[in-house]
Formats: structure tokens, C-alpha cells, sequence
């Protein structure tokens, strides 16, 4: 990845967020990951989920993000749920003032099922729970200014290819 980037991993609940973040900032030392999960993680290393803090959270997460970009950290990682779109814009938002390209990457569920995803995530997690993300999934949450609009099957490409 070039300098200057930004990676935004959603994913439900288990989907591998972490494992992924994890796995693209591995140990250089220009890269950074960021999550919601890290303001519940105490200095034990322990999880401690208060809910009635997750507003507050999510504003410490933008926040730690553009301090990164403040920083120059060449690769930040942010990885959350991010279920709807309007939890990404702020993370866009930011990148786009600071000069960061933006890749958004979509886990969604790894093709499991909601009681499969509870097991594989480490917070304990009820497969309700999951299961509320899922219905409140926005698909589309980030389209590179600069992409082309995907086709629609009847575009010319097809039509005019012959067998």
C-alpha cells in the first residue's frame, strides 16, 4: 500500500476483523489499527463492554483515527462493525481533509450463519445480537469517487457479444 492510506474493515460480529487488521499491520512500524473494542480493552488486557459508553466510544475511535493521520502514520486501520453508512462517513470525511486514500473492506459474515460467527468472535456475543447487525446491514457504504459505476447486465458489453 502506498503512503497515506486508510483501511476501514466492517464486518459483523466474528467476521475476522481483527484477525485481518492484525494481519495488515503485522509488525511495521508505519501502521497502525484502531477500534471501538480497544476503549473497553483495559491495561490487563481484559474486555470490559459498557454499553451505555458505546456513543462515547465511538467518538474516542474517530478521534484516535485523526490523531493517526495528525501523527503521519503511513497505514491506518480502523476496524468496527460499521453496520450502516453513516458510521463510515465520519472515517471518509477525515480521511479525504487529511490527504489518506480510502479502502473500504467488506467482511459482511465470511458466509456464516449468526450462532457459527458467535463462536468465532471473543467478546461473548449473542447470536441476537448478530443477528440485529445483519438486518441493519448497509451494503454499499463507500464508492471510490474516481470508479466507474458497476454495469448492468445490459450493457452493450453483453449485448453485442456473440456466442
Amino acid at each position: 500500500m502506498s503512503d497515506k492510506t486508510i483501511v476501514i474493515i466492517r464486518g459483523l460480529t466474528g467476521s475476522g476483523k481483527t484477525d485481518l487488521a492484525n494481519l495488515i499491520v503485522s509488525d511495521q512500524e508505519d501502521r497502525i489499527m484502531i477500534s471501538v473494542d480497544d476503549y473497553f480493552t483495559q491495561e490487563d488486557g481484559s474486555y470490559l463492554f459498557k454499553p451505555e459508553q458505546l456513543k462515547e466510544a465511538h467518538a474516542w475511535c474517530l478521534s484516535e483515527v485523526k490523531s493517526a493521520f495528525d501523527e503521519g502514520w503511513g497505514v491506518v486501520v480502523v476496524h468496527n462493525v460499521f453496520s450502516r453508512k453513516w458510521e463510515v462517513d465520519p472515517y471518509i470525511n477525515a480521511a479525504r481533509s487529511s490527504g489518506y486514500r480510502i479502502h473500504v473492506v467488506n467482511l459482511y459474515d465470511r458466509g456464516l450463519n449468526d450462532s457459527q460467527l458467535a463462536r468465532f468472535n471473543d467478546h461473548d456475543i449473542h447470536p441476537g445480537t448478530i443477528q440485529r447487525q445483519r438486518k441493519r446491514w448497509d451494503k454499499d457504504v463507500y464508492r471510490e469517487r474516481s470508479a466507474p459505476p458497476p454495469y448492468p447486465r445490459q450493457h452493450r458489453m453483453y449485448r453485442d457479444y456473440r456466442y
